[in-house]
Parts: structure tokens; sequence; C-alpha cells
């Protein structure tokens, strides 16, 4: 392999995020398609399946996509990665390759089995794979890099139900009963359940079977079968994958049990043999879209990337956004609301119990001060009305939304001021996406105003690194006549510096 440079010099980031992922995870997976500009507007996407090569692996292609409108043939450097919660990578391939239109390179064995199988908590936090892709160009000196976010969803069709079979020792050698699951959408998997009664080394056998039935395509079944003793509690377990072929109908089968195993330990009660089935049926993908691109400085790769990876990652998913959007509508529709927040000029009917939970600062006001707790409302007169209904929205639903650099300035002095210290951080995150000659220096200012070190120190660091270019501007200059000892503070870093050089 040709050698490969620093990722850090990365033009563009992908991170795709493939929720409920699993190594039986049935046909391809292909991410959005992404275009990224910096390298002469050239679209790609990733694809992923699952393959047999002695042992299962995940494969990786990265591909440029036909009709692009670039260069016939353009060389990069790449490097593809799985992340772990935090956003730090596990494993890291690079390469060097030139990818003429609808050409493609793949990793084999990107993801071996063993990998899955021990360490299956870092690779598949909360069901959800996460692979990122960075892109760049040897002679490519630009200073700002695009990061873009995408996600898709497997969909999983989950059931949980039981199966009394009646007249159990009734059952002759050979006999068939079935269970027929109806499909949960139209043209959906409908499988076939069977048990049989087989005769395996002179001794008679129950064998339980699932096999395709009705259905428009090729699906996974992860199947877990429990046999209900007759207490009512599950005595053993079966656990099997199944791979099921439409076109074949062939039944796959799960491991015998023996009949007078069942009959010794209990497990049937008035001649009636109990078994739970929870069967989870990949569907294939569901949903797939770009949730968020932006831009930030070039030289903030290694701090901005993590961070805004998290913020994205810890979006709720489906399961959550039925309560999100009640609690949602509670606060749009004052729905039981025991106080109102009123500002320069627009009231906010809010509830306390909710604000007191995320924010210290309210639930002091709303706890201790007796005066506080006998109004009705309350008049703020530090916070804007706009200002306060984004700080209001976030403390409801966890969103931000879109951010521009007053609101965000206003959001994070207020986020500050109530202690909601998560939304502080997510306007932290916006501003060193965002670093500028000419608003990095009111950064810093800010920064040390609101004791907000890790922003500080970041913000110090760009400028030390573009003091070259910073010196000798008008921002430096307005900002050294008003700010003598922070100004001081950098130069003298910026001196240390030089002399560890």
């Amino acid at each position: 392999m040709a050698s490969v440079v620093d990722s850090k010099k990365a033009l563009f980031t992908y991170i795709w995020v493939i929720e409920n992922f699993s190594i039986h995870s049935n046909g391809t997976i292909k991410s959005p398609s992404f275009t990224v500009n910096c390298l002469n507007k050239t679209k790609w996407s990733l694809t992923m399946w699952n393959t047999l090569i002695g042992d299962y692996c995940s494969v990786i292609r990265l591909v440029r996509e036909e009709n692009d409108g670039g260069p016939d043939s353009i060389g990069i450097n790449f490097e593809l990665s799985v992340l772990n919660e935090n956003g730090s990578p596990l494993i890291k391939k690079q390469n060097i390759c030139s990818f003429e239109m609808g050409r493609y390179f793949h990793y084999a064995d990107f993801i071996e089995t063993q990998i899955y199988q021990k360490r299956s908590s870092e690779f598949l936090p909360k069901g959800c794979l996460t692979i990122r892709c960075q892109l760049w160009r040897e002679d490519e000196n630009n200073t700002s890099a695009d990061l873009c976010f995408a996600r898709s969803i497997v969909g999983l069709d989950r059931r949980c139900f039981t199966w009394s079979i009646k007249n159990f020792s009734s059952l002759e050698i050979g006999q068939k009963r079935y269970l027929l699951l109806e499909p949960a959408f139209k043209g959906g998997a409908s499988p076939i359940l069977s048990i049989t009664l087989i005769k395996f080394r002179n001794e008679e056998m129950l064998l339980i079977s699932i096999e395709s039935g009705e259905g428009t395509k090729d699906y996974v079944v992860r199947c877990e079968i429990s046999i209900i003793n007759i207490e009512g509690k599950v005595g053993n377990t079966l656990e099997n994958v199944f791979f099921l072929n439409f076109t074949s109908k062939r039944a796959l089968n799960a491991n015998p049990l023996s009949k007078k195993w069942l009959i010794e330990n209990n497990y049937l009660m008035n001649d009636v043999l109990t078994l739970r089935f929870s069967l989870e049926i990949d569907i294939g993908i569901v949903s797939s879209r770009i949730e968020d691109y932006r831009q930030f400085s070039i030289s903030n790769v290694d701090e901005v990337v993590p961070s805004l990876y998290n913020m994205f990652s810890d979006k709720p998913s489906a399961e959550c956004c039925f309560f999100k959007k009640a609690i949602k509508n509670m606060y749009e529709k004052r729905i039981l609301s025991d106080i109102c927040l009123r500002s320069d000029s627009e009231s906010f009917h809010v509830h306390k119990n909710i604000l007191g939970v995320r924010s210290p600062v309210f639930e002091a006001m709303f706890r201790n001060d007796m005066k506080e707790k006998m109004k009705t409302s309350i008049d703020l007169h530090d916070i804007d009305a706009n200002t306060l209904h984004r700080l209001l929205l976030y403390i409801y639903t966890d969103t931000v939304e879109d951010l521009e650099w007053e609101t965000a300035l206003d959001l994070y002095r207020a986020a500050d001021r109530y202690g909601v210290i998560d939304l502080r951080e997510k306007c932290s995150m916006f501003f060193k996406a965002n670093f500028s000659q000419s608003n990095v220096f009111h950064i810093f200012s800010l920064a040390d105003m609101h004791h907000d070190q890790d922003l500080k120190i970041i913000s110090r660091d760009f400028i030390t690194r573009k003091s070259a270019e910073f010196i000798n501007s008008e921002e430096w200059k307005t900002f050294k006549k008003s700010n003598i000892e922070l100004a001081f503070e950098i130069m003298e870093y910026m001196c240390s510096k030089k002399g560890q050089q």
C-alpha cells in the first residue's frame, strides 16, 4: 500500500451511523450520497454488506458515483474507520487511489466476525455501527474542512408471543402442527412456524422449524425460543439466526428437543407444551438520509469532529420520538403549565418540574425562594424573548434550532447563567466549528468571562497557530486595547510555545 499522510489534513469527513446493524444483516446497505465540493465537486457513497469468506465479515466499499460533474479521474487519500461511542477510531484503514467515475475501492475484511463477538459493546453501542470516511489530497491547502453526518436505519419487525401445543403426548411420528404469522405490512415477512415429532437414534425428538412463507424477498430472522415449565417460568432457551430464502421455501430447524426430557423436567401441564417465541425480523433499510452538514477550521479536526459526533450520535432514535413530541406539545400548547416566565416582550407558560430538573438555577428559584414559590409569573430581565424561547425549547426537547453567530452568543450566555451546561457545550461546539480571524478574539474573551477553560484553550491554540496572520490584524489591535490582560496572556503563551520549538 502507498504511504499515506496524516488524516488530520482531511478536507472532508463523512460520518455514517447505521442503526440496528448486525453481523447477520442481510443484503447491501448503501449510504446517502455526498458531494465533496473541495474535491472538484465529486460525488461519493459508501456501501456495506456481510459476506462469508471462511467466516462472516463485513465488507466496505468507497464508490465514486457516475456522472458527478468532476474530472474523469481524481487521485485522493482516504481513511475508513469504525468509531466508538466517544467518536474515537477502533480500527482504521488508509490508502491512496485514483478514482474514475463509477469506480470503487473496497476492503473485503473490514470488520471480522471475532471482533464483533469479542468487542460487540465497543463496535455496536446501542446497536449502531458508526463508519467515518475522510478524504483529502496532498496538493490541497484549504483552511476549512467540511463535515457531513448521515444516518441509515435498518427496520426491525419485533414480535413476542406464546404457542400452546395441546394434546402434546398424542403427537405421532411425522405429524406436523403449524403456526402462520401475519405480515406486519403488505409484502412483508410472514414466516411459518412448525413442530414435528421425529425419530432420531431410537428416541422421539421434537423438531421446531421456520420457513419463509409468503413475502417478496429474502430476510433474516433472529429467533429466541423459550420453553415454559409448569410454574410459568422459562426453563430452557434456544437461540438461532435463520436466513430465510423467499424463492426456495426451505424450512430451517432449531436444535431438536427430547420428548422424554420435556416430560421428565415438568414442561407439560395438562398435556400442553408452551413455547415462547421472540422474533426479530430484519426488513432492510427503512430510512437513509443526510442529517447535518457544516464547515469548520481544518486546524481543529481533532477537537471538533469527536465532539460534534457525540452531539450527532446522541440524537434520539425513533423509540423516544413520541415522548419528545409529547413534551414539546406540553410546552407549545401550555398543557397544565403552572408558572409564567416574562421576558422583555413575551410571556412563556411553562412547568416548574421540568425547568427544575433541567436547570439548577430554576430549581433553586422554585424550591428555596418562598416569594417565587407563591408567584404565578416571574419577570426575567437578563434574557430577551428569542433567547428565552430557544433556551426553553432546549430544556423541553434537547433541540437546538439553527444557530447563527449572534443567537449562539446569546444562547451560550443564557445557558451559562441558568446552569444548562450541556446546552452551553453545544454552543461552544458551534464556536469551535466556526473560528475565524473576525471572531476568535471575541470567543477567547467570552470563554474567559464564563470560566469555560476548554473553549478558552482551544481558541487560544487557534490564535497561536495563526499568529503570523493575526498579529498585524485590526482585530488583534482592537482586542489589545480593550483586553490588556488577556492579550498579555496570549502573547506569553505564544512565547512559551516558541521557546519549546
